[in-house]
């Protein structure tokens, strides 16, 4: 479930993940507060900051995943590949970085 403005609020994977979207820049920016049901008491949300380019005959998305607390950075890194980025990938059938 996504509202689609800024100060629109999403939720993914039946809860799991929750947040609040700061900004909403079409084709060029989704800034978004982001944090989950193992998130420590009282840790603030993580900034999820998705930008996108025009590149060739496609587009470039660049993602940076701040403030995770350090515990679990490995996990939601690998969660990112496994869960979105590769099946992005099989969906689109195209080479990603």
């Amino acid at each position: 479930m996504c509202d689609p403005v800024a100060g629109g609020e999403f939720n993914a994977w039946d809860g799991y993940i929750t947040g609040r979207i700061l900004e909403l820049n079409r084709a060029k920016r989704i800034l978004q507060e982001w944090k989950t049901t193992e998130w420590p008491e009282g840790y603030p949300p993580s900034i999820l900051e998705l930008s996108f380019k025009a590149k060739n005959e496609g587009t470039e998305i660049t993602m940076v995943h701040s403030n995770v607390p350090s515990h679990q950075v490995d996990s939601y890194r690998q969660g990112w590949i496994d869960y979105y980025w590769n099946p992005l990938k099989e969906y689109f059938g195209i080479k990603m970085k």
